[in-house]
């Protein structure tokens, strides 16, 4: 899974992306809670979402119209962000009860809907997921300065996402 600004730094991303990517970032930060590394690794948070898509335009008018989902291009990426419910002006969630995530083209091992979920450590939590009989999909990769992101398919065979705030 590739992430927008992965490879070229938030500095690549047009301003307006950025400060959107910056703020689904933070969000998912925030509502990771904080966690300290002495904390349990994995809470299971579910944090944010990727939805596949093969044509980026039909997606964005299905979700938007169904759904009435805030949908938001990433120019420079095959990356679409969502916002699933209502924002402060800092990007935060206005309401409980909502996560937002992304939309992104199908392609490698993103071929489904993926959940992210919470991590104190990925580095820890990847260990547990293969000592359990999760298979790692794709290792632990900074995302700019903000985190890092993790996926992992379980053993009925879904891809998970790890979030780990920096």
């Amino acid at each position: 899974m590739t992430w927008p600004g992965q490879s070229e730094g938030a500095g690549a991303l047009s301003q307006r992306a950025g400060e959107f990517y910056d703020g689904v970032l933070s969000a998912v930060a925030h509502r990771c809670g904080g966690l300290d590394v002495g904390e349990s690794a994995m809470t299971g948070r579910v944090v944010h979402f990727e939805i596949p898509f093969d044509d980026k335009e039909r997606a964005k008018r299905f979700y938007s119209t169904v759904f009435d989902w805030q949908v938001d291009e990433m120019p420079d990426f095959e990356y679409v962000g969502v916002s699933t419910g209502p924002a402060g002006e800092d990007g935060m969630p206005s309401e409980p009860g909502y996560i937002g995530g992304g939309m992104t083209s199908r392609g490698g091992s993103n071929t489904g809907t993926v959940v992210t979920l919470a991590s104190a450590d990925i580095d820890a939590d990847l260990v547990r997921v293969e000592s359990h009989g999760g298979e790692v999909v794709e290792g632990k990769t900074p995302i700019g300065t903000m985190g890092y992101a993790a996926y992992f398919k379980d053993t009925e065979g879904n891809v998970v996402g790890l979030w780990q705030s920096a």
